[in-house]
């Protein structure tokens, strides 16, 4: 702002205002700014020490948000890759094991069975997990 506030006085010829204009300005800034927590400070005035922090903090969060709208376009999930060839390869390691499962039982109904049963241990270990990840137990 104080870049454009400069140009704009090169152009209009006044730059020997250029100290006055941007002392007026913080003034002006300054002064909006505290307008907005005006009643917050009536109400606390012991928290007034606290208002440059609340300028630099404000002016800070403004240069996040700038950031952010300029790269927002390069979002992705840079785990999900990771987390996809780790599962693909859990996923052909539990498929190799349950082949070799069926070679060893021998007739499908007898893999069937199996599955079940160690389907049901995989969902009642998920469910452990749940519950003591959520704090229930």
């Amino acid at each position: 702002m104080f870049y454009l506030l400069y140009k704009a006085m090169e152009e209009a010829d006044v730059l020997g205002y250029y100290k006055a204009a941007t002392c007026i300005f913080l003034v002006w800034i300054i002064v909006l700014k505290y307008i907005k927590v005006l009643a917050h400070f009536k109400k606390h005035p012991c928290d007034i020490p606290y208002f440059p922090a609340y300028l630099l903090f404000g002016h800070w969060c403004t240069l996040v948000k700038i950031w952010a709208l300029l790269t927002c376009w390069n979002a992705s999930w840079a785990t999900a890759k990771v987390s996809n060839e780790a599962d693909q390869a859990k996923d052909a390691e539990q498929n190799t094991t349950e082949e070799e499962e069926v070679n060893a039982v021998g007739t499908a109904s007898e893999h069937r069975e199996g599955l079940g049963s160690r389907a049901s241990t995989r969902l009642r270990r998920a469910t452990t997990t749940f519950v003591c990840a959520v704090g229930v137990v």
